[in-house]
């Protein structure tokens, strides 16, 4: 949640800024809020090839669309030469098609191109005015050798509070195992476990 609400410094994400000055009310969600929070807590982690996809409605363009993805790596081997070891890939898609890739910036926000960042626990996509529609995420287990790898996924902007979740705990069922659903519909003040 910090990553995703800093404010952007002069050189954002940079070595003087990191991701920014931590601002927790531009993350925080409180009733009469015109910025809204979504939050993915995915503990049944993901293994090399599973995919998770979420979407979610955009009904403005006035507030930052930001979407992070952050994860507890574990501790890589002594003097290796990469320290990474588990690597997960935040990819957006806007709703005219746009691919947006975790930590792709370039003047404060998200640029299309470059490729999927295989350095870092957090990824980022911020987009400065967004489009109004549907977005798509996908967070994907690129390489996780030590997996299954759990993540959490922080969603801030003007999003659709009657737009309703439905998260399944897996990416993938065997025959014999038990889908676990959780159904929330904020329409109807209705959650399910």
């Amino acid at each position: 949640m910090l990553v995703n609400g800093a404010d952007p410094g002069a050189s954002f994400p940079g070595t003087d800024w990191g991701w920014g000055r931590v601002d927790l009310d531009s993350v925080m969600y409180f009733t009469g809020d015109t910025r809204d929070l979504a939050l993915v807590e995915h503990t049944e982690g993901l293994v090399t090839g599973d995919v998770m996809e979420y979407q979610i409605d955009v009904v403005g363009t006035t507030i930052p669309l930001k979407i992070t993805i952050c994860w507890t790596d574990f501790p890589g081997a002594l003097n290796a030469a990469k320290e990474l070891v588990n690597d997960v890939n935040l990819t957006v898609v806007s709703p005219t098609a746009t691919t947006y890739l975790g930590n792709v910036l370039s003047g404060g926000q998200s640029t299309t191109g470059g490729t999927a960042d295989n350095t870092n626990v957090e990824e980022f996509v911020r987009r400065n005015t967004p489009e109004v529609g549907t977005w798509t995420i996908r967070v994907s287990g690129a390489n996780i050798p030590l997996g299954p790898q759990r993540f959490a996924l922080v969603v801030t902007g003007d999003l659709d509070r009657e737009a309703s979740l439905l998260a399944l705990n897996k990416p993938a069922y065997g025959p014999s195992e038990t889908i676990q659903i959780r159904l929330e519909d904020a329409s109807a003040g209705l959650t399910s476990p």
